[in-house]
């Protein structure tokens, strides 16, 4: 028997679904780099760090010791206060212009508890997030967030009531940004960024006034902390 137009629409199909869905999953592969971290008794301990993936809310390191050729050792972030990785800059220099040691880049992590104001009530997530300045009456973090987009469709088949359609959404990452000021560490968001930096950035006024007058806005935030760490390096 000779399968029938809507069956061989849906035999064609299922390789361009298979494709569509494999571009949902999440692979990590491992990228070491040479650091340390603080447990919860201040203890360092020296070696490799890579940032793991998330799973179901959880959030670990992976984490050999001493050597990168070392066991891998999976750690929590409750289990730490804070962790250092060192790393090549994106910019490469001339071969002999300058010492490896000279070349890599220093980047501080550090374990929070960001305040999250839920719909019912304020509650508190443990975040591992990048250390990126001082402010005169704050401090400064960072983090990256997976998001979504929608992505496209296609029409296949579409022989007589046989119409199947896949997509596939576009995932990205996108830096987020907190303050910790007062004893509480809340995420930037358009409601309330002017709030926190004018207070934060006090003792940078020509950039505190750019932000109160609306010369810089919420969309423009990476070049707002880019301008206060530019001033505070100077």
């Amino acid at each position: 028997m000779k399968p029938s137009h809507a069956s061989c629409a849906l035999l064609s199909a299922l390789p361009l679904l298979a494709c569509c869905f494999t571009l949902q999953a999440q692979v990590h592969f491992r990228s070491y780099s040479p650091g340390r971290y603080y447990d919860r008794n201040g203890v360092k301990h020296i070696g490799f760090i890579d940032f793991g993936n998330n799973f179901w809310g959880t959030v670990k390191i992976n984490f050999r010791e001493g050597v990168d050729t070392a066991a891998n050792q999976k750690i929590s972030i409750s289990d730490i206060t804070a962790l250092v990785v060192m790393h090549k800059p994106d910019t490469a220099y001339a071969p002999g212009t300058l010492n490896l040691a000279k070349q890599m880049v220093i980047d501080s992590f550090v374990v929070i508890q960001e305040n999250v104001e839920g719909l019912v009530s304020p509650t508190t997530d443990t975040r591992l997030c990048k250390f990126v300045v001082a402010a005169a009456n704050a401090k400064i973090y960072s983090r990256n967030v997976k998001k979504s987009a929608g992505g496209f469709g296609m029409g296949i088949g579409s022989i007589g009531a046989v119409s199947m359609a896949v997509g596939a959404n576009i995932s990205y990452t996108d830096t987020v940004y907190l303050c910790e000021e007062d004893g509480k560490t809340l995420q930037l968001r358009r409601s309330n960024y002017k709030e926190l930096l004018i207070k934060a950035f006090a003792d940078y006024p020509e950039l505190a006034q750019k932000i109160q007058n609306k010369e810089l806005r919420f969309g423009e935030l990476n070049e707002i902390i880019r301008r206060y760490v530019a001033h505070k390096a100077s």
